[in-house]
């Protein structure tokens, strides 16, 4: 539910001071209250960051949950659940008012989240047998939820600036139960038990204790880490500076989401290096930095998501549910770890090195990917051991 980035920081700052618009405009910079201007939305920041990273601490924790239960159950229940969910968090984002209704909405958000992730990663997986089919149909998966990613900023902001906080989160509500009833009749929920002659797939431990899986959920981890890390402070620095209405926030997340549309789907088309601009002088400018972000982004999705599904074919009996559970929430670790903190290190140490250090902090974590390239599948009966490259 990107909706809430847009909306959030303005509608905080409404509930969180008495001189909402002072705040807002960025011609007042210049006045005499300007440092008590930027306190204020720092601190507003704050608050931001932990609503921002409270959806992904829930869907941390649910997913080894979600993940099991899919084992005995099979996928669509879980994922009828968390439609449900999501859609009645929605509703509640609607007509809160107040900051602890906001967050347990976000948070309960989260649970849905996951259970609709899981499930459905792990059913196109098993849905599609051949390798290359399977790449595209993850692509594919990507880039549609990038493209909620696309649409929900801009729709968010839009939304808000003409019809106030209610109606958008209404018309997500909505969508959310036509997808319900969709599902009733496409995808009827019910308990699916595998054959006797089937053997159980693999537990969430032990994908985890998998070292091939473990190092490209380190992948995905770092991918989005520094990335998530930035985006609370992101809004915020916007406000600051430049006095960014909610509508030019909303669409400078453009460019990463169109570009990590493009690369989750064409993933070979792209092979040259891109220069990075650590500097922004305008807001505008930010479609350069972003344009790169959403690129890498997709290249790193469509090669791991993939590759976990292979993983857990031949080393793990099928168990497709729980690895991209364990995926799932894996990625939501980088979306607590990074948001959470991030507002208190633009008050100490300023947005410009929080971005220096979230840089390094992936350039580090490159190196790892080296052990993907080849690895042993699982031993049969004979005890020979095949490698795949």
């Amino acid at each position: 539910m990107q909706a809430v980035v847009p909306i959030m920081p303005d509608f905080l700052i409404e509930i969180n001071s008495e001189n909402a618009t002072f705040i807002l405009n960025a011609e007042n910079t210049e006045n005499s209250k300007a440092e008590e201007r930027h306190q204020i939305i720092e601190d507003t920041g704050v608050t931001f960051s932990i609503l921002y990273a409270a959806k992904a601490l829930v869907r941390v924790l649910a997913g080894p949950l979600t993940g099991t239960t899919i084992n005995k159950i099979g996928y669509s229940i879980p994922f009828f659940v968390g439609l449900v969910i999501m859609s009645g968090s929605a509703i509640t984002f609607a007509f809160g008012q107040t900051y602890f209704t906001l967050l347990l909405a976000r948070s309960v958000h989260g649970l849905g989240s996951s259970c609709v992730s899981a499930a459905g990663m792990g059913l196109i997986a098993e849905y599609y047998k051949e390798e290359t089919e399977r790449s595209k149909a993850i692509g594919i998966s990507l880039g549609a939820l990038a493209v909620g990613g696309l649409i929900g900023a801009p729709y968010g902001g839009v939304m808000y600036h003409f019809f106030g906080k209610e109606l958008p989160f209404l018309v997500l509500g909505l969508i959310g139960i036509l997808a319900i009833g969709l599902q009733v009749l496409i995808l009827t929920p019910k308990v699916e038990r595998r054959k006797m002659e089937e053997k159980e797939p693999s537990s969430v431990w032990k994908l985890l204790i998998d070292p091939y899986i473990f190092v490209a959920l380190c992948g995905i981890f770092f991918s989005y880490y520094g990335w998530v890390s930035l985006q609370p402070a992101l809004q915020f620095r916007m406000i600051d500076v430049w006095g960014a209405k909610t509508i030019e926030r909303s669409v400078a997340f453009l460019p990463s989401t169109i570009l990590y549309i493009i690369s989750t789907n064409f993933l070979g088309v792209i092979t040259t290096k891109i220069r990075r601009f650590p500097f922004v002088p305008r807001i505008w400018f930010f479609a350069i930095p972003f344009t790169v972000v959403g690129l890498s982004m997709g290249l790193i999705d469509t090669g791991l998501y993939f590759l976990l599904g292979h993983l857990a074919e031949l080393r793990h009996q099928k168990a497709y549910g729980p690895v991209y559970a364990l995926a799932d929430s894996i990625y939501c670790l980088g979306g607590v770890i990074g948001p959470l903190p991030s507002g208190y290190f633009v008050e100490m140490i300023g947005f410009e090195y929080l971005c220096y250090s979230m840089a390094m902090v992936t350039i580090f974590s490159a190196p790892l990917m080296v052990f993907l390239r080849g690895f042993p599948e699982a031993q049969s009966k004979s005890g020979e051991t095949n490698t795949t490259s």
